[in-house]
Order: structure tokens, then C-alpha cells, then sequence
């Protein structure tokens, strides 16, 4: 007689007024022995004893026996944890966000991309705040040929803040064996002025009662036009999160490929190499193809590691510090560095010439 409302648990006022709503609206109006002023406060009382209560304290040991990080696709989404993948506005975030859905739903174990995908398929429930039911499924479409695979994905087209949302998703998460949540976008997602750390929490905290779920949030850079680039809005975005991930795109005008560096921004143990993608778009028969790529002597090669880089330039033959510096673009101090590290791990010699070179295998 009165779902579908939400009211304040500590308010009397509220109390009140739904017990008179339930006197006035109960079907059995001959159960006029229940007294719902003290029955509403009752309930009111030991949800918010259960709410403040929280779980109990649990007692932990070291043990020879822990799980080590398990993942749902390796190494970009830990399993049941949030993560984050942040770019520019069309740097193919939305495209990389399918292409994981589709492999965690089939799932594509065998995949040619150098993801590592659970043995175990993934239900996926994407609450886009951002395209259409359209443009989703064209591009689902287009990457679905390309992989040579068939895969649903549910969708929900979002116009509320997550949290406002959440019991609804909630259930949806719960009836369909939902294992992969895609968030696109934080934005949206989190409503109000995301530069608070408000925004950020509460949008975590709501994520954190949905039952064993693995989270991808989409979002955007940051403005700082000087700094490294970061997730837009406030730090507790990126602080909250497991693993996040940036993604920057190459792609020349009037070309079909598009090539994306994921570079590993956060992490809790070790920060992964980034992952080079190249995307070929069919407009006329709308096929995405991806492909795995390397990203040494492309545009996006300065998104790799110095000592990666170095090694990469060196495996073309011998070059002094000087060289390698302007090669790549980096100072003479940072180039000497790199090398003296590579040479402490017995990657590289210092040739008599002073010039650099590999190791010669033994």
C-alpha cells in the first residue's frame, strides 16, 4: 500500500505519517489490533541498530595459505574490486569497455590480445549514462565481428545518480548473476560536484553492497594541462579504486586505425607494462578488428618505460648517451640513469667505445 517510497529513518515526523498511511491503506482493515506508530518505530529502530552496528570484527592471522590477487581479466579488472580506465573524450574508453564485457561474457579465453580471461563466463551488466541503445549496440556489433564471436550484453540506459539507483541495480545484479559491472560514466554516476570527496565516497560505498562484483568505471582526464594526467574530480576517485588505467589514443586524420596505449597508473602490489591495442574500422560493414601491438616506435611509444624504451633502440645496435637521449626525447641525465640500471640487472654492457649495447646471451 505504500512501496516504492523512501523516507528518513531518525525523523518522527516521518514515522507518523506513514503510520497513518498504513492505518488509512492496509487491505485487512478489520486488523485493527496492530498499532503501526509503535510497529514503524520498532522496525525504524533496528534497521538503524543493524545500519550503525555494521559486521562484526573479524580476528586475522598470518596464514601460509592466502588467495593471491585473483583477477576476472588479467591484469586490468582484480576480481570483485573497482577499477578505472581515464582518457580524453574519444580515446576509445567506451570501446575498450565492450571489448572486456565481451570477453568476460563468452568469455574469449583464447583471445589474441594478451588478456588473460576467466575460464568461467561473466554475466555483464553495463549502465551507460552516456550513449544511446543505438550506438551501443553498433559498436558491439562492429567489435563482435571483428572477434569472430556472438555474445549478448545487458545493457541499462541510466539517467540517475548510481547510488539514488542503487537497490534497483541491486536487484538487477542479484536475479541475473551479474559478475562484471561497467560504470560509463564516473561523472553521471556519482552526481554533484565530483571535485568534493563526497561524490567519490558515496559512490563506493554503494558499489561496496553489491555482492562479489568486479566494477569498470569510466571516466575522464583531468585539466591540469602541466601535470601527468589524472582521473578527473576528487583524489578519493582514484584513492578508492584498485587499479586504474589510462588510455590515450594515436590515430592519424582520415585513417581507419586508431592505436590506444593502457598505461597502469594505480595498483596496490606492482604496476603492470602498458598494453598497446590497435583498432581497424570497416565503416561500410561496421567490423572492428583488434589486434595486440607493440608499442615501441609508434607515436604512443613514450607511454612505455624508459628501461623498455632504451632496450627496444638498442636491440638496433649500439648508441652512446647522447643519441639514445635524443632519439627518445628524454634529458642526458635520465638516458644515463636508465642504462646504469639496465647494466646493474645485466641487460646491457658499456662497450669500450663508450657507446651502449646488449648483453651478449651466454
Amino acid at each position: 500500500p505504500v512501496s516504492g517510497i523512501r523516507f528518513n529513518l531518525t525523523s518522527l515526523q516521518t514515522r507518523g505519517t506513514i503510520a497513518k498511511a498504513l492505518k488509512r491503506n492496509y487491505l485487512d482493515t478489520s486488523a485493527t489490533w496492530i498499532d503501526w506508530d509503535i510497529l514503524i518505530s520498532d522496525v525504524c529502530l533496528r534497521v538503524l541498530k543493524l545500519y550503525r552496528n555494521g559486521t562484526s570484527a573479524e580476528e586475522i592471522w598470518p596464514s601460509e595459505t592466502v588467495i593471491l590477487p585473483q583477477f576476472l581479466i588479467k591484469p586490468i579488472l582484480p576480481l570483485h574490486q573497482p577499477a578505472i580506465i581515464f582518457g580524453d573524450g574519444g580515446a576509445g574508453k567506451g570501446h575498450i569497455a565492450i571489448m572486456l564485457s565481451i570477453l568476460a561474457q563468452l568469455p574469449y579465453v583464447d583471445n589474441p590480445l594478451g588478456l588473460i580471461a576467466s575460464d568461467q563466463s561473466t554475466n555483464v551488466l553495463y549502465l551507460d549514462y552516456e550513449s544511446d541503445r543505438d550506438e551501443f549496440e553498433r559498436t558491439l556489433s562492429g567489435l563482435c565481428k571483428g572477434m569472430g564471436q556472438s555474445v549478448g550484453i545487458k545493457r541499462l540506459q541510466m539517467a540517475h545518480k548510481l547510488s539514488g539507483a542503487i537497490e534497483q541495480i541491486k536487484k538487477r545484479v542479484v536475479e541475473d548473476s551479474i559478475g562484471l559491472l561497467v560504470v560509463d560514466s564516473l561523472a553521471p554516476a556519482s552526481g554533484g560536484n565530483i571535485a568534493e570527496a563526497e561524490p567519490a565516497i558515496e559512490l563506493y560505498t554503494a558499489l561496496r553492497t553489491l555482492p562479489s562484483v568486479t566494477t569498470l568505471i569510466i571516466a575522464h582526464n583531468s585539466k591540469d594541462l602541466e601535470k601527468r594526467k589524472s582521473v578527473y574530480g576528487s583524489v578519493f576517485f582514484t584513492n578508492l579504486a584498485r587499479s586504474v588505467w589510462e588510455v590515450k589514443k594515436s590515430q592519424e586524420e582520415g585513417s581507419t586505425e586508431m592505436l590506444i596505449s593502457m598505461s597502469h597508473r594505480k595498483a596496490n602490489r606492482k604496476l603492470e607494462l602498458p598494453i598497446g591495442l590497435s583498432f581497424q574500422f570497416n565503416e561500410e560493414e561496421n567490423i572492428i578488428s583488434i589486434s595486440k601491438t607493440n608499442l615501441a616506435g609508434t607515436s604512443l611509444s613514450n607511454q612505455l618505460p624508459n628501461s623498455v624504451r632504451v632496450l627496444e633502440l638498442l636491440r638496433e645496435g649500439p648508441r652512446a648517451a647522447q643519441s639514445i637521449a635524443e632519439i627518445l626525447d628524454i634529458t642526458v641525465a635520465v638516458a644515463t640513469t636508465t642504462l646504469n640500471r639496465l647494466k646493474d640487472k645485466g641487460n646491457i654492457t658499456h662497450l669500450p667505445d663508450k657507446t651502449w649495447g646488449l648483453q651478449a646471451r651466454r
